[in-house]
């Protein structure tokens, strides 16, 4: 069942993006990659699919970054920041050629008997959901990257917010 043929899903990826007419690289047959501008930031999205596996991996990538010394702390926020989420988590990326860390979102999806008919539909709402999480945890990411976070900072930034405008 594993090697069974399935379509590549990042057809229907690309067919969100044309729809949204965002630009995008193909840099492999296996690989997609855009940024979009937020109102906070701009984030690098990723997506990389595993014929193999049957698996489909999803980054999005935030434009800020962290100390290597700091990253101890930033660990223990990212802890609580992802015992909240209900799909993903976000973790700390460091590419070889940089002495900092990046905040980074990402999931994983098993698409075992091919791709569900909806797939662009999910696309698009993982995508949605992924880029209103990094926007809404812009604030705190900004705030490791600060030499000195300040606890009572952190705490604040984690704070769910109540009430309307």
């Amino acid at each position: 069942m594993l090697n069974e043929h399935c379509h590549n899903p990042l057809e229907s990826i690309e067919d969100v993006l044309y729809a949204k007419d965002w630009s995008f690289d193909r840099l492999s047959e296996e690989q997609l990659y855009f940024k979009v501008a937020g109102d906070r930031g701009t984030y690098r999205l990723l997506f990389i699919w595993d014929e193999m596996t049957k698996s489909l991996q999803f980054c999005c990538e935030l434009d800020i970054e962290v100390d290597a010394d700091d990253i101890g702390n930033s660990y223990k926020l990212l802890s609580d920041v992802n015992s909240k989420l209900w799909l993903g988590h976000f973790d700390m990326v460091k590419e070889s050629d940089r002495s900092s860390y990046t905040p980074c979102y990402r999931y994983t999806s098993l698409y075992f008997g091919g791709a569900p008919a909806d797939s662009a539909a999910q696309m698009k709402e993982l995508i949605c959901y992924s880029l209103q999480e990094s926007e809404r945890l812009y604030d705190l990411f900004s705030l490791m990257s600060e030499p000195a976070h300040i606890p009572e900072k952190m705490s604040l930034a984690l704070a769910e917010t109540a009430g309307r405008c």
